[in-house]
């Protein structure tokens, strides 16, 4: 999402997709999962101008861990 590579760099990358590949995620699941992460947000009192660029990159993310028609 931008940040440094420290994670990277100590952990190895994430391969976040080939971990969700068992899982099935079409656009319906993609959108919940957000919605949580919008609810957490506010929920938490995250500046408004922060929870809009953090959702943008989320979406961004979130839309590429499809692996389902839908």
């Amino acid at each position: 999402m931008g940040g440094s590579d420290h994670y990277i760099s100590r952990f190895g990358h994430p391969r976040l997709r080939a971990r969700h590949l068992p899982f099935a995620i079409a656009s319906g699941e993609r959108d919940q999962w957000l919605r949580c992460m919008a609810w957490t947000m506010e929920d938490v009192g995250i500046d408004e101008a922060l929870r809009e660029r953090l959702l943008t990159s989320f979406f961004d993310t979130a839309d590429w861990m499809r692996n389902r028609p839908g």
